[in-house]
């Protein structure tokens, strides 16, 4: 039997940051908007880089708040003040989106320690995945 490729996917415990201290920082983005109607996929991040990642409204709204000094849960009281929604969900998953892009930087008061240590991996082959994720979607229906 042939090897089958592995595909390394990150999870949320590879993030090289303590969620509960660590205040998010963009530094040197610009944010366009697409001119998308969906809403989901309506502005797009560039770093001076030119690394791009798109974005929704709700996280383009976060984003402009992301200066080093809000912790994820001050985050998440700022959105639910200004927007009246509960959003740590949506927050956490953004930080992680914005790391697998390599656009997040860290505030001040955090350093990360993921290029000093070796990410942990986990592999598994395409039709592994295509598996689990049929499984995981039954099991929510």
């Amino acid at each position: 039997m042939a090897d089958i490729p592995k595909t390394v996917v990150p999870t949320f415990e590879d993030l090289p940051f303590d969620l509960n201290i660590f205040k998010p920082k963009l530094q040197d983005i610009e944010i366009f908007d697409r001119g998308s109607e969906n809403p989901k996929h309506r502005f797009s991040i560039k770093t001076s880089d030119e690394k791009f990642c798109v974005i929704s409204e709700d996280e383009k709204f976060v984003s402009e708040l992301m200066d080093g000094s809000k912790t994820i849960d001050e985050l998440a009281a700022s959105f639910m003040e200004q927007k009246g929604r509960i959003a740590l969900t949506m927050i956490r998953s953004f930080i992680f989106k914005l790391w697998k892009a390599g656009i997040l930087s860290d505030g001040e008061n955090q350093t990360s320690n993921f290029e000093e240590e070796e990410s942990p991996e986990f592999k598994i082959s395409i039709p592994e995945l295509i598996f689990w994720l049929r499984s995981y979607h039954q099991f929510l229906d």
